[in-house]
């Protein structure tokens, strides 16, 4: 059964970046920016995880995490530190692997 991701973010070229290098068959990858990205998405469809990345400022991450939650009681929500654009892919293939395994 595929997992559906949701990334979000600031910049289009992390975001690309991070879903042409999570291209697997057993994984779905969504791009977002935005509140009304979350909303657009979830209307969609199923999503299982949501990764913020951690330059969004502090309000945009609240937004966001309680949009899901509002929309969703099974996704779950993933949120960067600051560590910025160098490390959000990182950061979302360490929690996949635990999640879900090769």
């Amino acid at each position: 059964m595929s997992q559906k991701i949701l990334l979000l973010g600031l910049t289009d070229s992390v975001l690309t970046n991070a879903q042409q290098q999570l291209t697997r068959p057993d994984l779905e990858v969504f791009l977002g920016k935005s509140v009304e990205d979350v909303r657009s998405r979830f209307s969609q469809t199923t999503i299982d995880h949501v990764f913020i990345g951690g330059k969004l400022a502090v309000e945009t991450h609240l937004e966001i995490a309680w949009e899901v939650i509002q929309a969703s009681d099974k996704a779950t929500i993933h949120l960067q530190d600051r560590s910025g654009p160098e490390g959000f892919l990182s950061f979302v293939k360490a929690v996949l692997c635990g999640l879900v395994p090769n």
